[in-house]
């Protein structure tokens, strides 16, 4: 699980969630891989496999029980499949996928093209559903 903390680390820093210092290394965090990010691939090897985790960070166009679709700043659009067992947050507490909600900020990390593991949104909590 050493990979799903080191992602969860790299996430924390995308989205500001970790405490920062004016170091050198944390300016370098906070330019590639804060709000201006689009797209992010970091190469890790861990154990020696290596571990291709993907990034995405966007706006939510759609949410399903298991994927959440999201548009890039630059227009790009991608479905991310999301594991069952992902850690998921909104505004830094626990939630599952169908709490959030179009519109939203989100970040999403996963090795390679497993379904994601750590999803991060930002924003109003969708409406409950009403009954039939």
């Amino acid at each position: 699980m050493i990979g799903g903390a080191v992602a969860a680390a790299l996430v924390a820093g995308a989205t500001g969630l970790a405490a920062s210092t004016a170091t050198q290394g944390d300016a370098l965090g906070r330019v590639f891989l804060g709000p201006k990010m689009l797209r992010a691939e970091i190469v890790l090897s861990q154990g020696g496999v290596a571990h291709d985790w993907r990034f995405d960070q966007g706006r939510v166009t759609a949410v399903r029980p298991a994927a959440v679709e999201l548009v890039e700043k630059d227009g790009t659009r991608v479905v991310v499949p999301v594991g069952p067992a992902a850690q998921v947050l909104l505004n830094g507490q626990p939630a599952t996928l169908l709490d959030m909600a179009r519109g939203m900020t989100v970040l999403t990390a996963r090795d390679g093209t497993a379904p994601a593991t750590i999803v991060r949104a930002r924003g109003r909590r969708a409406a409950p559903k009403k009954g039939p």
